[in-house]
C-alpha cells in the first residue's frame, strides 16, 4: 500500500493552479459553492479531470436499477442528479436515497448540467428545462431535440451562458433565464457535447458533416470551421488550447487553436469516446480496437493498456494522475499514469458507455447499460503534509495577487 499511496503523491502546482482557475472562471470566483461535478466531463473544456482523488481499494455500498438512467452529475452537497426512467429526472443523496422525482413532459435526452446558483438543466425531447435544487421547475424553453442525440448543456462563463447541439443542426447559446442568446448552423446533426476554450472566448463542436466548428462564444460568429475529416466526436480543449477529437477512422485529431491541424494518431479501431486531458498535457482515448492510449501533447506514443473489449466510455482522470475507466464487459479500473499499471479493477453488472464520476470524497460513481449506478468507496486518499504546505503557499501567493489587482 505504501508503494501505492507513492505513486498518488503527485499533487503538481500546475494542477492546483488549473482547479482553482477553472473553478474561478467557471462560477465567478465562487469556489466554495461549486457543483462537485457540474458536467459529465467536468469543465466546460471537457478534459475528464477532476481535483479530487479517487478512493483506493475501494468496494460497492450500493447500486441503484434505474430504468433509461443517464450518468449522473454531482451537486455542491453530494447530490446526485439524473435521468430516473424516459420522462423521469430525480435526485438521489450519496447515500442512494431517492430525495425528489420531476416528472417531465418528455423523454430526458441526456445528461445534466448544473449552474453556480443551484439550478439544473436537463434536455428533453423538444425542450430544454430549468429546474430548482429543490426539484420544482424554474423554466422550459421549446428546441428541436431528439431523445439520445441531444448532449448535455454546458455552463461555460460567469454569466452561466448554456452552450449545446441540436437535431436541427444548430448550436445554441442560452442565457440563464432561457432566453436564447445566439444559435449558429453547421452542416449536419449536432449529437455531441460542445467544448469551451479555457478562457471562454471560443466554442467548439463537432458536426455531423464531419467538420469542427470554431465558434465566437460573445456573438455566435464562426472563427473557422475544419475540412470533413470522417465522422468525429466529443471534442476536449486543452489549457494551451489544443482541441483533440476522436474519429470513425481511428484517428486521434489535434487541432492548434487557430485549425491548424498539428497532428494525427492512428488507432486500429473507431475513436467514438471523448478523450480525457491530464494537467501535464498528456492525452488518453480509448479505441474499439480494445485499447486505451496515453500520447504526450505532441502525439507520441507514451504507453497503451489493452482491456477486455471495445472502449466506448471516455476515461476519467484524478487529481493525482491516475485514469479510471469503465470498460467491456463490465470493469471498472484504475491505471497508473506513469506506464498504465492496473492499480485496482471492480466488477459492474454490465459493460458501460458512460465514463465514472468521482465525488467530492474520492467516491466513484459507475453507470452500466442495465440501467445499474454503482456507488463504489473505500479509503480516501490525503496527500502528505508537504503536499498541504505547497497548496497553502499556493493560495497565499493567490491571495496577494488578487490583493495587489484591487490595489490598482
Amino acid at each position: 500500500m505504501q508503494e501505492y499511496k507513492g505513486r498518488r503523491l503527485r499533487v503538481r502546482v500546475a494542477a492546483v493552479v488549473v482547479a482553482v482557475t477553472a473553478l474561478a472562471g467557471l462560477y465567478g470566483g465562487a469556489v466554495a459553492a461549486a457543483p462537485q461535478c457540474p458536467v459529465v466531463r467536468y469543465n466546460a473544456q471537457a478534459t475528464g479531470w477532476t481535483n479530487v482523488y479517487a478512493t483506493y481499494n475501494p468496494t460497492r455500498v450500493w447500486t441503484l436499477n434505474i430504468d433509461y438512467a443517464t450518468t449522473p452529475v454531482i451537486g455542491q452537497d453530494g447530490s446526485l442528479y439524473l435521468g430516473n426512467g424516459s420522462r423521469s429526472f430525480a435526485s438521489y443523496s450519496s447515500g442512494g436515497a431517492l430525495q425528489w422525482t420531476y416528472n417531465t413532459p418528455a423523454s430526458v435526452a441526456g445528461s445534466a448540467a448544473l449552474g453556480a446558483d443551484g439550478s439544473i438543466y436537463v434536455g428533453l425531447t423538444g425542450q430544454l428545462l430549468a429546474l430548482l435544487s429543490s426539484g420544482t421547475s424554474k423554466w422550459a424553453s421549446p428546441y428541436v431535440f431528439t431523445c439520445g442525440a441531444t448532449p448535455a448543456p454546458v455552463i461555460v462563463d460567469r454569466g452561466g451562458t448554456l452552450y449545446f447541439g441540436a437535431d436541427d443542426k444548430k448550436v445554441y447559446a442560452v442565457n440563464p433565464d432561457g432566453t436564447t442568446k445566439w444559435t449558429y448552423s453547421t452542416g449536419g446533426i449536432v449529437k455531441y457535447s460542445c467544448a469551451v476554450s479555457r478562457d471562454g472566448a471560443t466554442v467548439y463542436v463537432t458536426s455531423g458533416d464531419g467538420s469542427i466548428y470554431a465558434i465566437n462564444a460573445s456573438n455566435g460568429l464562426l472563427r473557422w470551421k475544419s475540412s470533413s475529416i470522417a465522422a468525429v466526436y466529443n471534442c476536449a480543449v486543452a489549457d494551451d488550447g489544443t482541441i483533440y477529437v476522436g474519429s470513425t477512422n481511428g484517428k486521434l485529431y489535434a487541432f492548434a487553436p487557430d485549425g491548424t491541424q498539428k497532428w494525427t494518431y492512428q488507432s486500429q479501431s473507431k475513436v467514438t469516446c471523448a478523450p480525457a486531458i491530464a494537467p501535464d498535457g498528456t492525452v488518453y482515448f480509448g479505441s474499439q480496437d480494445t485499447y486505451l492510449y496515453a500520447l504526450d501533447a505532441g502525439g507520441h506514443l507514451k504507453w497503451r493498456y489493452r482491456t477486455y473489449g471495445p472502449v466506448y466510455s471516455a476515461p476519467t482522470i484524478d487529481e493525482g494522475g491516475n485514469i479510471i475507466l469503465t470498460a467491456w464487459p463490465g470493469v471498472l479500473t484504475e491505471l497508473d499514469p506513469l506506464g498504465g499499471t492496473v492499480l485496482w479493477s471492480r466488477t459492474l453488472t454490465a459493460s458501460s458507455y458512460s465514463p465514472a464520476i468521482i465525488d467530492q470524497d474520492g467516491s466513484i460513481y459507475a453507470l452500466s447499460t442495465d440501467g445499474v449506478l454503482a456507488k463504489f468507496s473505500g479509503p480516501h486518499y490525503t496527500p502528505e503534509p508537504s503536499s498541504l504546505a505547497a497548496l497553502g503557499s499556493l493560495l497565499v501567493v493567490f491571495g496577494s495577487v488578487l490583493r495587489a489587482k484591487r490595489r490598482r
